[in-house]
């Protein structure tokens, strides 16, 4: 019981490793404001995708910003 267990937990753990290199997000460098002002831009040019990117990299890189909490609501907004 205790093996298959084990098992388990080790095969769960591997399913949750990705190697894809393709899905690690760029380091996007900038500071809150310049991420939050791109994608602002990027947003206004109706380029979606790139624009959620952005919005997520100022959440990911700036989590105690408030621009992170207003990145979270206009990727929202964005992707509604």
């Amino acid at each position: 019981m205790i093996r298959a267990l084990a098992t388990f937990l080790l095969a769960l753990m591997i399913a949750g490793c990705d190697a894809n290199p393709a899905k690690l997000s760029a380091n996007i460098e900038g500071s809150a404001e310049q991420l939050f002002a791109q994608a602002e831009e990027l947003k206004a040019a109706r380029s979606y995708d790139l624009a959620a990117e952005r919005y997520s990299e100022v959440e990911r890189q700036y989590p105690l910003s408030p621009l992170a909490i207003q990145s979270q609501y206009e990727r929202a907004v964005m992707l509604y």
